[in-house]
């Protein structure tokens, strides 16, 4: 599960700061106009939540074509 939150689309691209899992550390998360990903590492010892990075930022770059994307969204997948 990751929980994305602080949802901003500007003109510059969309941003969002992802918690994985359990982590109190949020990674900020960019996608630019460009459609470039930019993002913090993952926080120590959650480098096995690359995958939930993965769908974060896949879901930005989806809500980045959107002209009114949600300010927070949770993904879960099993």
């Amino acid at each position: 599960m990751v929980r994305i939150k602080n949802i901003k689309k500007t003109p510059d691209g969309i941003s969002g700061d992802a918690y994985v899992e359990d982590c109190p550390t949020p990674v900020r998360i960019f996608n630019d106009s460009a459609g470039k990903t930019h993002a913090d590492p993952l926080p120590e010892g959650y480098d096995w939540c690359d995958k939930h990075l993965r769908h974060a930022i896949g879901f930005l770059r989806e809500a980045r074509k959107t002209d009114d994307p949600p300010t927070e969204k949770t993904i879960m997948w099993y």
